[in-house]
């Protein structure tokens, strides 16, 4: 097993491997889907906002723009690196934001006091989601609202399988393989679960919250020749670049994708077949891309649970 850290620890690549630039992740959620969200969650009458494991405060700023006129954001993450993109992205949307460094299992707050409590592919990372989700429920008013939003990465993996880059059976079978591995491997590893949207509600309901509820994100990131709508622009965009890092949209990077996997339990006997796989699908995809014949029409598998706290939050 590697004991190798992962090339994310680093800001910079973090918020490369993560999109943090640009409008990519504002493209992950169709606009009139968090209005209506926002009414389910009659965010409209609350006021106070805290966005876990911020990163540059894309989906606190989606939160807080569905949220009262006077609403206040305050984001909080472990790198304060991503604070200034942040900060500025705020200050353009009107928003009053405030940014702090803080560890996402130990919120520096007060019990009870946010009206709304949320993150976004967080729980994904952290070692322990459970301990992360009872402090969310500790911090939010007994009225207020906890918001997850977190992918199956496991659905979204097989989502890669079905686009115009064709694949044999026995090549799915290597890729689906490479992302089981990896899943297991990453949990070994204490660095987070991918699969994790899955269990947003059982997470919520052992943190003693009630009123649970889950729904799931009606947007689909599809692409279809010449790619001239704006959101389809920006993924193909975002996944030339990640293409051109060679890096697996499903498991990343080769360095981090080989730590995982071998902490699964594969080898790298079994895992060169199955990069090699990835790299095919790579340089397919961008030969499609540049001939205007790619297209794909993926879920994006994000999964939101939502509850109040109980008497044991």
């Amino acid at each position: 097993m590697t004991t190798d850290r992962p090339s994310y620890d680093d800001p910079e690549t973090y918020a490369r491997l993560a999109g943090f630039g640009g409008d990519w992740r504002d493209t992950w959620w169709n606009s009139d889907y968090l209005d209506l969200l926002g009414q389910r969650l009659d965010l409209g009458r609350r006021a106070r906002l805290l966005d876990v494991g911020c990163g540059a405060g894309h989906w606190g700023r989606a939160v807080a723009g569905r949220m009262s006129a006077d609403a206040t954001l305050t984001g909080i993450d472990r790198e304060p690196a991503f604070f200034d993109a942040a900060q500025e992205s705020a200050k353009a949307a009107k928003l009053t934001a405030n940014y702090l460094e803080a560890d996402a299992g130990r919120l520096p707050f007060e019990d009870a006091s946010f009206d709304v409590v949320t993150c976004q592919t967080v729980l994904i990372h952290v070692p322990d989601a459970q301990a992360v989700v009872t402090e969310m429920l500790r911090v939010t008013k007994p009225d207020g609202v906890v918001l997850l939003a977190e992918p199956d990465n496991l659905v979204m993996a097989t989502s890669f399988m079905g686009t115009s880059v064709p694949l044999k059976a026995t090549e799915r079978a290597s890729l689906l393989k490479l992302q089981l591995l990896c899943h297991e491997g990453k949990r070994a590893l204490g660095e987070g679960d991918g699969d994790v949207g899955a269990r947003l509600p059982a997470l919520l309901r052992k943190g003693s919250a009630l009123a649970i509820q889950a729904f799931a994100s009606d947007k689909c990131a599809w692409a279809q020749p010449p790619y001239d709508d704006h959101a389809q622009a920006v993924d193909i965009k975002t996944q030339l670049d990640f293409a051109r890092m060679d890096q697996w949209m499903p498991t990343g990077p080769r360095e981090d994708t080989r730590r995982h996997y071998l902490a699964g339990g594969g080898t790298d006997a079994e895992f060169d077949p199955c990069w090699a796989v990835v790299l095919r699908w790579l340089r397919t995809f961008e030969q499609q891309v540049s001939a205007g014949t790619f297209h794909c029409s993926r879920p994006t598998c994000m999964v939101l649970a939502c509850g109040q706290p109980g008497s044991g939050a």
